[in-house]
């Protein structure tokens, strides 16, 4: 028994006949009170409820570190509006590199996060008894200024656990999963907001569309280039922050491929304050 102060003993293949285990691992008990009594020392030791923990934690740090949370907003973002609603994925192989995004950061992380589509979240089995409730997330969030996290542990045989007793789960990951708001810069607040805002209204033509083709292209592409100028003195990089709109505008000045207006709602990195910004 492995309950320190339980004096019961005897051979590991009567134990695995006779004795009770730990819910998440292989640990053995006389009985349940043996079990509850060493619960306090084992869950410190206790593999699964370390990496559902650590799972807890990682999430906790995307939301809270704003360095982490700008970077898996935009990439989260920009997933969205390429490839419709998913998730950001972030699967580690084991729990030391884990700890290492907790430690380091995720510039110094081992690995890198994925996006990963709800049809895509249907066919891999990566996701086990978190799938159902992953998919449902990621059909009901609200891509404006929410983004759904996978945080994923490795585990199960091709794990090797030092001193310690192996999970009993058949899974190969143990996971949590987040709805987190999106970074500032990359959410869209409410409109019931806005009544203070300032606003920023750019032309995508220049005003020479009585003339040549050339002409017309030319002014379309003086266009573009006033909209990124005057966002960048606002902090604000419409091909990375607003890739949808930036590649209509490339259509628009490429092949006069007319786009309705749009309505933005950048953060300026200088003031700390939203604005509206609208492309006609």
């Amino acid at each position: 028994c492995e309950n320190p102060d339980c004096e019961n003993n005897c051979l590991m293949s009567v134990a695995k006949r006779n004795y009770l285990t730990c819910h998440n691992c292989y640990t053995y008990y006389c009985c349940k009170e043996c079990r509850k009594h060493d619960w306090t020392t084992h869950k410190n030791d206790c593999y699964v409820t370390r990496v559902s923990n650590m799972c807890k934690n990682i999430i906790k740090t995307v939301n809270k570190d704003s360095h982490i949370l700008y970077y898996v907003s935009r990439f989260a973002r920009r997933g969205y509006l390429h490839r419709g609603r998913g998730c950001i994925v972030l699967n580690f192989e084991n729990i030391s590199t884990a700890q290492k995004l907790l430690q380091e950061g995720l510039r110094h992380s081992t690995i890198s996060p994925m996006y990963m589509t709800v049809a895509e979240i249907d066919r891999v089995k990566l996701f086990g008894d978190v799938k159902s409730g992953l998919t449902e997330m990621c059909s009901n969030y609200n891509p404006d200024n929410k983004f759904i996290l996978y945080a994923g542990i490795g585990c199960g045989s091709h794990i090797y656990y030092d001193n310690i007793a192996p999970p009993r789960t058949s899974e190969t990951s143990i996971a949590k999963c987040a709805a987190l708001r999106l970074s500032p810069a990359h959410s869209i607040p409410n409109l019931d907001e806005l009544d203070d805002i300032s606003v920023l209204v750019l032309a995508a033509s220049q005003g020479f569309e009585k003339t040549g083709n050339a002409e017309k292209r030319k002014s379309r592409e003086m266009g573009l280039i006033n909209i990124q100028r005057k966002l960048q003195k606002r902090g604000v990089t419409l091909r990375y922050q607003y890739p949808e709109m930036y590649y209509k505008l490339i259509n628009f000045v490429s092949d006069s491929k007319p786009f309705s207006p749009e309505l933005l709602f950048p953060m300026d990195s200088h003031t700390g304050q939203r604005f509206t910004c609208i492309i006609l």
